[in-house]
């Protein structure tokens, strides 16, 4: 399918990496400028960071408090095949090779990073590095590849518009489930890693698809035909209201009366 659209798209996409990059670093900076009452933050930036005649271009970095997130992105058209899946699995696999590495580069010349990204270095701070590699068609996102975990813009730029994360909603407004990703600024920092190897909104899919393998009888031949795939069990309103999760769950008083009727 990709192939197909690179020959129909009006737009030439042999840029898209770039672009994505451009969109990524937008939306985080528009939702951490709609919160710098909240979060004390250096903005996003994509920049090649050079010291000693060594250099890294980083996709994305940003940092909130004591957190320096790096983010590779990775620009996949789509996934449409087990072909396409195996090969994205390959590009996921080399951004977490890319992005550890330029982790690496930034830790071992820290305080030249921040002159070179111009922020402000403090020597009182113990900050963590946080890589992570972006996926902009959300395929893998929660998955973790050598020891990097894979997510998406819309996960990542959550986590900063609010700490209110909805569950189970009457409509975009009213919620009758949410979690609570962190009360303060102090939390958000501490619970950033957890909140992107448990993502929230994945909490349901985690919890409810299973592994399913059916067997398909056949007479004529001297094998078994197996067919292997995910399938959503059955389960009620209450299940998942009782259910563990990462993040503590708030529930509106009214939420039983509602799901009974």
């Amino acid at each position: 399918m990709e192939y197909w659209l690179r020959d129909s798209l009006p737009k030439n996409i042999e840029n898209k990496g770039h672009e994505y990059e451009k969109i990524l670093v937008n939306k985080i900076n528009n939702i951490l400028k709609s919160r710098s009452d909240f979060f004390e933050f250096n903005l996003a930036k994509s920049k090649t960071i050079k010291i000693n005649k060594k250099s890294e271009q980083i996709d994305c970095i940003f940092r909130f408090g004591k957190n320096i997130v790096i983010c590779e992105a990775k620009c996949i058209v789509t996934v449409d095949s087990e072909i396409s899946s195996h090969n994205t699995k390959k590009h996921l696999k080399k951004g977490a090779e890319q992005v550890k590495r330029k982790l690496n580069f930034i830790k071992d010349n820290i305080e030249e990073s921040f002159k070179n990204l111009g922020w402000s270095y403090d020597c009182e701070k113990e900050y963590s590095l946080i890589p992570i590699v972006i996926n902009s068609n959300k395929v893998f996102t929660g998955h973790i590849i050598d020891d990097v975990i894979i997510s998406d813009d819309l996960i990542l730029s959550r986590y900063f518009e609010s700490e209110i994360i909805p569950l189970l909603s009457k409509d975009k407004e009213n919620h009758l489930a949410w979690f609570i990703a962190y009360r303060n600024q102090k939390e958000a920092e501490h619970n950033f890693k957890k909140y992107l190897y448990n993502p929230p909104q994945l909490a349901l899919n985690k919890n409810h698809i299973v592994y399913n393998i059916s067997h398909i009888p056949t007479e004529i031949f001297d094998f078994k035909v197996e067919i292997h795939n995910l399938v959503i069990r059955q389960y009620d309103a209450e299940e998942i209201l009782n259910a563990q999760y990462a993040f503590p769950l708030e529930k509106d008083q009214e939420i039983y009366s509602y799901i009974k009727n």
